[in-house]
This record gives structure tokens, C-alpha cells and sequence, in this order.
């Protein structure tokens, strides 16, 4: 009967903490923002964009070696930033 007890404390005690933890576990991005001058001399400007609902978003654009040649997106996900 204590094993039981325990292994259900045990359980409360780690969903509590997940529940409590959700956004850091979900978005465990960096914090702040990327030094561009690393990056700079490979020719990679930073453009910013306002949306309509007045969020503004930050991009990097490197334009592509040829003025018709292709241009590709990356997007990073949930882990980490533009810089990495």
C-alpha cells in the first residue's frame, strides 16, 4: 500500500511540475537576439516586417548569387533562432 502512495505522489508531483513547466518545456528557445555582424559579411541583411495586427517580425535575407536565380526559406521551428 506505501508503494503505491509513493509511486502516486511521485506521479502528481511530476505532472504538476510539467503542467507548471508547459512553456518553457514547448519553447525552449534562446533568449535574445542573434548578433548579425557574424554574419554581416556574408552579405545577409535583416529586414522587418509589420503584420496587420502590428506584430513585427524580424527575417534575414541573403539574395541569391544570381539576380533570376532561386530564393529558399528556412524556418527554424520552436528551438533556438534565426542566428543559429
Amino acid at each position: 500500500m506505501q508503494l503505491i502512495g509513493t509511486v502516486l505522489a511521485f506521479y502528481l508531483v511530476l505532472t504538476g511540475a510539467m503542467f507548471v513547466l508547459q512553456r518553457s518545456l514547448m519553447y525552449p528557445g534562446a533568449q535574445g537576439r542573434p548578433d548579425l555582424g557574424r554574419y554581416a559579411g556574408r552579405g545577409i541583411e535583416e529586414v522587418r516586417t509589420r503584420t496587420a495586427d502590428g506584430l513585427e517580425l524580424t527575417h534575414w535575407f541573403l539574395p541569391p548569387a544570381a539576380p533570376d536565380g532561386p530564393v529558399m526559406a528556412v524556418f527554424h521551428g520552436n528551438a533556438g533562432h534565426l542566428g543559429d
